[in-house]
C-alpha cells in the first residue's frame, strides 16, 4: 500500500476500546467512486456487536457493508453520508446515527463519526451501540403521542374534573356523544350547570365521595339527557391523584339504554320461557304417562291373544287349526316387536335406558339367538351359519340388549336375503387379555344390499329403503336402536353394502371378563339360571314336584288370569285369582301360598303397593311381578317393593316356568 502508519500501535489501542472501529482503505484496482474503499480492519467490539467473523467483513466495499448492516429505511441516509464523505470539501469528522441489523436478524442503533485519516485513501468510523439512548430519547415523546392517540381513538367517553367537580378535560368520544365541537363547551362547569341529569343528587354524591374519601365508584347507573333525549348510562369514577394528593377525578361512562331494554325484554322472555318449560315438562310427563299406558294397554290384549293362541297350538289336534293359531301367534309377536321398538327408540333418544350389566356366558346368548333365528331362515330355505370360537366366554354385559342387537341385524339380513341365499353370523375375539376382550360380531348376507344414498342415513329413525315390487316391512327403527345400543355399550358399528351383492354389518363391543368363580357366585346368589333350552324346560316340568303347589294370581284382566291359571294347572299347580291388589293382600293374609304372581297395573291397589303390604306380614313367600314394562327401572321398582323376580308381558310360558323353578 502507498500509505504507511504504525499499524501495530494503532491496533493495540483500538482493540481494547469499548467502541466499534472500521477502517476502509483505497484499493488501486477499483475505480468506482466510493467502492474503491474496502475494509482492511475491524476491531473485536464490532465483530461481537454484529455477530460476524472477521473474514466476512475484510475486503468488502462501502456498498457491500451498507447492504450487510443498514436497515432498508436508513439506506438513503447512508448513501447521502457516502456522498458527503467523498465530497471535495470534506474535512474533519461528520457524525452519523444508523438503524442497523445483525447477522442473526435482530435490530439495534449505532452512533459515531467518520473521518479521513489520509484524505481519499484511508478513513475510519468509530461508533457504539446507542439503542438504549434512542429508546430513552423517544420514550417521552412517543408516550405522549400514544396517550393522545389512545384518548382520541378509544370509543369509551372519558372525562376528568378538578376537586370542585368542574370539567378540566375530555376525550373525543365524550364530545361525540354529546355532539360538542370542542371541549371548551364543558370546561370549568359541573354536571348541574350542564343540566344533564333529571335527578343530579346521586351523581353529585358519588363524585364528592370519590374526591373527599378517595373511594372508587364502578357501575353506577342513572338517567342522563343526551342531545335532548333521556338515556340510561353506567358510569365509573376514580380519584385523580398527583403527589399523593387527590386533585380531582377521572371518569368514564357507557350508554346502556339498549342493553337495559334488551335485559328487560330478556327477563320477559325468560318468564315466558319458564312458563313454557313448565308446560313442556307437563306435556312430556303426560306423554310419558301416555306411552306407559299405551304399553300396558297394548301388551295386555297381546298377552290375551298370544296366550290363547299358545293354548290352541298345544291342545288343538287338527294341523290346519294349529297352523292358524301359529299365524295368530306370529302376528301378535310382530305387533309386540313393533311396540318394543317404538318404546325403546323413545327411551334411547331421551337417554333413559340404562344397561343392566350382569355376568353372562356369551355362548348361551349365541345359542339363544340361533334358537330364535334359525326357524325363520329355514322357512325361506336360507343357509344360516354361525362361525364362532367353541369355548365359552364369561363377561359382564346386558345380555338382553346384546341379544336384541344380534336379533335385529340377523332379522334384517334374513328379510333382505332371497330364498336359497346365505346368512352368516361370525363371532371373533379381539384384543383378548385376562381381564378384557373385544368381541367382533359380523352379520353377512348375499341379499339385495343397500344403495349408497340410503347408507348415508340408514341409522335414522323410521328410515327404510324401498324398491319397486318390494313390500315394506318393520318400523324402520331397528338399525337406529342397534346403533344407539352399541354406542351405549361403548362399541362401534360399521357397514359395507352393494346393491345386488349383499351386506355386511360389523359390531365391535368391549367386555370385562369375569371368572368361573364369579359366575358361579352370582348364580348361587340370584338363582338366575336363565336361557333354558327346550330340553331343560322339559326336565324342569318333569323333575319339579309342582303337583299340589298353591299359587295366587293377582290379575285384573279375567281372560289373562284364566290363561295363566290354565298353563299352571296343567303342571298340577292349584291356582286362585285376585281381581286387584287389595283382594290379593287379604287372600295372602288369610291363606298360605307357595308363590304369588303379581300384576303391576291393577285398580284399587296396584302390584307395587300390594307387594309392599304383603312383605309387612310375610317376608318369605316368593312374589313374581308380571308387568307390561321390562326396562331396568321397572324391574328395579318391582325388586325394591320386595318382589323376587320380574317377568314381562306378553308372558312366555317357558320363561315363567323357569322363574318359578328358581323359588320352589
Amino acid at each position: 500500500m502507498a500509505v504507511h502508519f504504525n499499524e501495530q500501535e494503532y491496533k493495540s489501542i483500538v482493540e481494547r476500546m469499548p467502541f466499534g472501529v472500521l477502517v476502509l482503505e483505497a484499493d488501486p484496482e477499483r475505480t468506482e467512486p466510493g467502492n474503491h474503499l474496502v475494509c482492511t480492519y475491524c476491531n473485536p467490539y464490532m465483530l461481537e456487536l454484529y455477530g460476524i467473523e472477521k473474514e466476512e467483513l475484510l475486503g468488502k466495499t462501502f456498498d457491500e457493508i451498507k447492504e450487510m448492516f443498514v436497515v432498508s429505511e436508513d439506506i438513503p441516509l447512508a448513501d447521502a453520508d457516502k456522498q458527503t464523505l467523498l465530497g471535495e470539501n470534506m474535512t474533519g469528522a461528520f457524525p452519523f446515527t444508523y438503524h442497523q441489523k445483525r447477522k442473526n436478524g435482530t435490530h439495534f442503533w449505532i452512533k459515531g463519526y467518520t473521518n479521513w485519516i489520509v484524505p481519499g485513501k484511508l478513513c475510519q468510523s468509530v461508533f457504539y451501540d446507542c439503542t438504549h439512548e434512542v429508546i430513552l430519547e423517544g420514550k417521552q415523546h412517543r408516550t405522549q403521542v400514544l396517550l393522545e392517540t389512545v384518548m382520541d381513538t378509544t370509543t369509551t367517553p372519558i372525562f376528568w374534573k378538578d376537586a370542585q367537580r368542574r370539567f378540566i378535560g375530555a376525550n373525543k368520544a365524550f364530545l361525540d356523544v354529546y355532539g360538542f365541537d370542542s371541549v371548551d363547551v364543558v370546561m370549568g362547569k359541573n354536571d348541574e350547570e350542564m343540566k344533564w341529569h333529571p335527578s343530579p343528587e346521586p351523581f353529585k354524591n358519588i363524585e364528592e365521595h370519590v374526591i373527599k374519601e378517595g373511594m372508587h365508584s364502578d357501575g353506577a347507573e342513572g338517567i342522563c339527557l343526551i342531545r335532548g333525549k333521556e338515556r340510561r348510562i353506567r358510569a365509573s369514577k376514580h380519584p385523580l391523584v398527583l403527589d399523593d394528593q387527590i386533585i380531582g377525578l377521572v371518569g368514564t361512562f357507557e350508554d346502556i339504554t339498549e342493553d337495559f331494554r334488551q335485559k328487560e325484554e330478556i327477563q320477559k322472555l325468560n318468564t315466558r320461557l319458564v312458563e313454557a318449560l313448565g308446560k313442556a315438562r307437563a306435556a312430556n310427563e303426560a306423554k310419558n304417562q301416555f306411552m306407559a299406558r299405551m304399553s300396558h294397554d297394548m301388551r295386555t290384549p297381546l298377552t290375551t291373544i298370544m296366550g290363547l293362541a299358545n293354548i290352541g297350538m298345544i291342545e288343538c289336534e287338527d294341523p290346519a287349526e294349529r297352523k292358524r293359531y301359529g299365524s295368530i301367534q306370529e302376528g301378535a309377536q310382530y305387533l309386540l316387536t313393533l311396540l318394543t321398538d317404538i318404546l325403546d327408540s323413545r327411551k334411547l333418544s331421551e337417554g333413559k335406558i340404562e344397561l343392566n350389566k350382569e355376568p353372562v356366558n356369551l355362548r348361551e346368548i349365541r345359542n339363544l339367538v340361533e334358537h330364535i333365528v334359525r326357524p325363520g331362515a329355514e322357512e325361506k330355505d336360507i343357509f344360516f351359519s354361525i362361525q364362532t370360537p367353541g369355548n365359552k366366554c364369561l363377561v359382564e354385559a346386558d345380555g338382553r340388549r346384546l341379544q336384541q342387537i344380534m336379533l335385529n341385524l340377523l332379522s334384517n339380513a334374513i328379510k333382505a336375503t332371497p330364498e336359497g341365499g346365505t346368512v352368516i353370523l361370525r363371532i371373533t375375539e379381539l384384543n383378548s387379555t385376562e381381564d378384557h376382550v373385544d368381541i367382533l360380531y359380523e352379520v353377512i348376507d348375499n341379499g339385495i344390499g343397500m344403495s349408497r344414498e340410503f347408507q348415508q342415513h340408514m341409522f335414522d329413525e323410521f328410515t327404510q329403503e324401498t324398491r319397486p315390487g318390494q313390500v315394506e316391512q318393520g318400523s324402520g327403527l331397528g338399525l337406529a336402536i342397534v346403533q344407539q345400543l352399541v354406542n351405549l355399550m361403548d362399541g362401534s358399528i360399521s357397514c359395507e353394502s352393494e346393491l345386488g351383492k349383499g351386506t355386511t354389518f360389523r359390531v365391535k363391543i368391549p367386555f370385562k371378563r369375569i371368572s368361573e368363580e364369579e359366575m358361579e357366585a352370582w348364580l348361587q346368589k340370584t338363582g338366575n339360571r336363565q336361557n333354558l333350552g327346550e330340553k331343560q324346560i322339559r326336565e324342569a316340568r318333569e323333575d319339579l314336584a309342582l303337583d299340589g303347589k298353591k299359587c295366587l294370581i293377582c290379575e285384573d284382566v279375567d281372560i289373562n288370569a284364566m290363561i295363566i291359571a290354565h298353563g299352571l294347572e296343567k303342571l298340577g299347580i292349584i291356582c286362585e285369582i285376585a281381581a286387584n291388589g287389595m283382594v290379593g293382600v287379604e287372600k295372602a293374609r288369610q291363606e298360605a301360598y307357595d308363590f304369588i304372581l303379581m300384576d303391576i297395573r291393577m285398580p284399587i291397589m296396584d302390584g307395587i303397593e300390594a307387594a309392599k303390604e304383603i312383605r309387612r306380614f310375610n317376608a318369605t313367600v316368593p312374589i313374581i311381578a308380571l308387568s307390561a314394562n321390562n326396562y331396568p327401572e321397572d324391574i328395579r321398582r318391582s325388586l325394591d317393593a320386595g318382589m323376587n323376580a320380574h317377568v314381562s308381558k306378553p308372558i312366555n310360558p317357558e320363561e315363567l316356568i323357569g322363574v318359578i323353578r328358581r323359588f320352589l
